[in-house]
């Protein structure tokens, strides 16, 4: 750019005409704030984390469901579908937003294996999960029911068609 400039001197008078030729080299970096889920689904009584980038300092609205308002990284527990705005601060003035929608389903399943028990050997114990869409039990099986026969502990994680998790343990003792 070129610059032109006159000053006048202490009694008024107009001083000669100064150009001058600059080179303005501007050092800016836009803010680009993003969250680490566009769209996310949790199960209805969990959490999730949503962790934001590209800022300095963060501001999460609605606080509907969230653990705090500020910082990169909230955990969000809504009961009901909900989008998240997230505000990045960097330099003074500089700002960029983000949202991340959180979608609620049900967790519909009910688990109880039922109280720890004891039987006397050489007998067996039926372990029931209930209705789900998948299992997951400690012993490997990947059935609703297991029949066991040895003292320990037996853990089931069962998943819904939804995608929803629950696990229930149960000690079972053998007396010999």
């Amino acid at each position: 750019h070129l610059f032109n400039t006159r000053f006048k001197d202490e009694k008024g008078r107009w001083g000669p005409l100064f150009k001058k030729a600059v080179m303005i080299i501007a050092d800016f970096t836009a803010l680009n704030v993003t969250v680490n889920h566009d769209t996310t689904v949790v199960c209805s009584g969990d959490s999730v984390f949503l962790q934001a980038y590209g800022a300095g300092s963060f501001t999460w609205s609605p606080a509907t469901g969230l653990n705090r308002t500020t910082g990169a990284g909230v955990f969000a527990k809504p009961t009901v579908n909900t989008t998240y705005m997230v505000i990045g601060q960097g330099e003074p003035g500089e700002y960029d937003t983000a949202y991340v929608t959180v979608n609620v389903v049900p967790n519909n399943i009910v688990l109880n294996l039922g109280n720890d028990t004891s039987v006397c050997y050489p007998a067996t114990v039926t372990l029931n999960a209930g209705a789900a869409a998948t299992y997951s039990w400690s012993t490997g099986a990947t059935t609703q029911t297991i029949s066991v026969n040895a003292s320990g502990n037996y853990i089931v994680t069962v998943t819904s068609a939804s995608g929803c998790s629950r696990r229930d343990t149960l000690r079972v003792t053998v007396d010999t």
